[in-house]
């Protein structure tokens, strides 16, 4: 029995993977460096504490800095502040502000604290306010009401950090 094929059936394979130009997802799997590139000078932040820094830290349930230096991404590994950093990495220099009290309102005072250089994957992100600090004599104030909004929004947990934001922030409070 002999089997004819028609000359004129094509079958035309194609990737399951689309093109470089149709998937345009590193920023949607990786939203970090258009993050990283968007910090500016003078911008307060919001940064992680763990659960290590807890014990350290018992009245601080997220730590608050300002941007002296762009964000920028390593072109090699180095350390920076003391801290080993793997190429490719983002990071950031920011002056941190040191907790010193509450008063009887809930406003947060904070004194400045020294600068460093910190992993920009510890800041937290999920924010809708600007962090505004106000000079208040011999403190800055940060309002009640934006604590709250931080505490509600601020995903302040610290599921998602890495050993090396870890280290950076525990660095920061010592």
């Amino acid at each position: 029995m002999s089997r004819h094929y028609s000359s004129s059936t094509w079958v035309r394979l194609h990737s399951a993977r689309p093109s470089p130009e149709a998937r345009r997802t590193r920023n949607a799997r990786n939203p970090l460096p258009d993050f990283c590139e968007g910090l500016s000078v003078g911008e307060n932040i919001i940064v992680r504490v763990s659960n290590d820094e807890k014990d350290e830290n018992p009245d601080e349930e997220y730590f608050v800095a300002k941007i002296e230096e762009k964000a920028k991404q390593l072109e090699e590994e180095g350390v920076y502040s003391d801290v080993l950093y793997k190429k490719n990495d983002w990071i950031v220099y920011a002056r941190w502000y040191a907790f010193s009290k509450t008063n009887d309102s809930g406003d947060r005072f904070y004194t400045k604290g020294f600068p460093q250089w910190i992993p920009c994957g510890s800041i937290i992100r999920t924010l809708t306010q600007s962090v505004t600090l106000n000079w208040c004599g011999n403190d800055w104030k940060l309002e009640s009401s934006l604590n709250s909004h931080i505490e509600k929004h601020g995903n302040i947990c610290d599921l998602f950090m890495n050993f090396r934001n870890t280290n950076t922030i525990n660095m920061a409070i010592h």
